[in-house]
């Protein structure tokens, strides 16, 4: 293995691209014949190269900044998603590929490659890895940023996406999906429709309790569902963090209808009415005129109480 990885060393030093393509062949067969050495030791040596990786496609990227993306990393994007899962629990190597994503999301793309891309968000967040889907959906949000104009005509497609993360079986995914959805309401990027608000609505009234012979058990999959509505109203809610525009205090009352749902779903609400009151305290007196008597007794109970969620 020694002698491998120092011929490794030697090709990704060189700057031929056959060179290159050869480190990657040995690689490649390190790993189909990893049956001789033990997973700790195949790693131990590979880490170095995937970080070393990492860091020279960031400074390629940032180069290139303002000329076309290769078609290359497009390709790679994937790859650059489905291995969060493995080096999870590597904190260098992680912020190494998370800074790589963050550095092809700023990158301008023209119309033709963010069609591209969003091709390959929507592949991987159908990923088993729900790290994968994770870094998708993250990806997309400073994409979107960075690309407001060109992305723009794709705003259906996207929202498609981040709806269907929205109630995603994985908790980390439906958070960043409810952030990713509130910035984009924020932006304008998406618009806030009557039909988003009732469709939230139905969803957080989901029933999740269910009879399974003769008996009430708890429905995982309904709680999902319940708690990916609560999650699409709280994008709502956080989408204006310095005005009540009309559909704020309408979600603002059906947040504060689940005061006896389980710990997840009360504990994202949670999170969503004390971001709301810190963006709203400073004008508070002018923001209450939106709202009806009935509306602000409520209001008060929920924002002034500290065991209303607890």
């Amino acid at each position: 293995m020694e002698q491998l990885n120092a011929l490794i060393r030697e090709k990704i030093i060189e700057k031929q691209e056959g060179s290159q393509r050869v480190a990657a062949e040995i690689v490649a067969g390190m790993i189909h014949g990893s049956k001789y050495w033990t997973l700790d030791e195949l790693w131990s040596k590979l880490t170095p190269f995937l970080n070393e990786l990492l860091i020279q496609l960031c400074i390629e990227l940032t180069g290139r900044s303002l000329q076309p993306i290769k078609h290359g990393i497009i390709r790679l994007f994937p790859h650059l998603c489905s291995i969060e899962s493995i080096v999870a629990n590597d904190e260098s190597l992680r912020d190494s590929l998370t800074l790589s994503r963050m550095s092809i999301a700023v990158t301008y793309l023209h119309v033709p490659f963010i069609e591209a891309f969003i091709e390959q968000i929507g592949y991987v967040c159908k990923s088993p890895k729900w790290h994968a889907r994770r870094a998708a959906i993250e990806f997309v949000q400073h994409m979107v940023f960075c690309n407001l104009f060109n992305a723009r005509p794709f705003s259906p497609r996207i929202r498609e996406i981040v709806l269907k993360c929205l109630f995603d079986e994985q908790l980390e995914v439906r958070t960043i999906a409810s952030v990713t959805l509130a910035g984009f309401y924020q932006c304008g990027f998406i618009q806030i429709t009557k039909e988003d608000l009732e469709y939230f609505r139905l969803m957080s009234k989901m029933n999740y309790y269910i009879k399974v012979d003769g008996k009430k058990v708890t429905s995982t999959e309904n709680i999902v569902k319940r708690h990916g509505g609560v999650l699409g109203l709280c994008a709502i809610v956080l989408s204006s963090p310095y005005d009540i525009p009309i559909h704020i205090p309408r979600a603002l009352m059906l947040l504060c209808e689940h005061s006896h749902d389980p710990n997840l779903i009360r504990k994202s609400i949670k999170n969503a009415l004390s971001e709301f009151r810190r963006t709203h305290h400073d004008s508070w007196h002018e923001h209450r005129e939106k709202f009806t008597e009935d509306q602000l007794v409520i209001l008060a109970d929920v924002l002034i109480s500290p065991n209303y969620y607890a």
